[in-house]
């Protein structure tokens, strides 16, 4: 499969679109011949679950409070047979390490606005993967950007093709839906306040909002009634316990998000129902 241009991209290696950002990610770590996937132990089950099927172990490191970048949490973890996969969870970029001394893939499923308005340079990036599925409610697609998503084309099957139409179909309107997703992140930082976790204070555009609650599950019983589709991981990654990543595993416990509309009406009713139930700070 031929990579997907990018306008404007000039020396920058093209990005590359697939099916599944899940896939694209495994993929990544996959190419980098790595034997071990390093991973936050607050995360997605079903892309543990892809690495393993690309044939990596997977070793995990704890979070930071608030979602903050874990930092040293996951340097002490690595060896040279390590990937690291960097999380920039519900919209918030976290800077990766600079010398991590180990390929770094970047799981930015949700961060692709939040990479629009900050001007990332993916000239930079080894690989950092968006999913235009979760941030775009498209039926299908992913789209690597950074120096080895070249790499990821010939790996990638027929099937993979179409996901270039939708990349395209999502890259014209992209700058519209940033500005319009920065403004909602606004508004919802203003009602909120320390409801939100510290990592979304910087954050420009905000696709899920990370909510806790000592009472989550009837919270998102209670919200997903009244219309709003509140949702978690109801499976920790397999693996991963209190002894080995606690505060991952306390935020499991409580941590809840809501997906962060951008239209006028529905940002307020959202809010307005989140004002009506048990919300902790963080």
């Amino acid at each position: 499969m031929a990579p997907t241009p990018d306008p404007g991209a000039g020396r920058r290696a093209r990005p590359v679109a697939g099916r599944r950002a899940r896939d694209l990610l495994a993929e990544g770590c996959r190419a980098t011949r790595a034997r071990t996937a390093l991973v936050p132990a607050l995360y997605c089950p079903d892309v543990v679950a892809a690495l393993g099927r690309a044939g990596l172990a997977v070793r995990y490191y704890d979070v930071a409070p608030g979602l903050g970048p874990p930092g040293a949490e996951a340097e002490r973890e690595l060896d040279d047979r390590s990937v690291l996969v960097w999380h920039h969870p519900f919209g918030c970029f976290q800077q990766p390490p600079a010398h991590a001394g180990v390929p770094v893939v970047e799981d930015a499923c949700v961060a692709l606005r939040t990479a629009v308005v900050q001007g990332l340079d993916h000239g930079d990036t080894e690989l950092r993967v968006f999913s235009l599925r979760k941030e775009f409610a498209q039926p299908i697609g992913g789209v690597a950007f950074g120096r080895r998503a070249p790499a990821l084309a010939p790996r990638l099957s027929p099937a993979d093709r179409e996901a270039a139409d939708v990349w395209r179909k999502v890259r014209t309107r992209l700058r519209r839906s940033a500005e319009a997703g920065q403004a909602a992140t606004r508004i919802a930082r203003e009602h909120l306040g320390d409801r939100l976790s510290p990592a979304t204070v910087s954050t420009p555009v905000l696709t899920q909002l990370p909510l806790v609650s000592a009472e989550r599950d009837r919270v998102v019983r209670t919200l997903r009634d009244r219309g709003i589709a509140a949702w978690f991981w109801q499976e920790r990654v397999p693996g991963a316990g209190n002894s080995t990543a606690p505060m991952a595993w306390e935020l499991w416990r409580r941590l809840f998000l809501v997906p962060l509309p951008t239209e006028q009406t529905a940002l307020q009713a959202c809010l307005g129902e989140l004002a009506r139930v048990r919300l902790d700070p963080w």
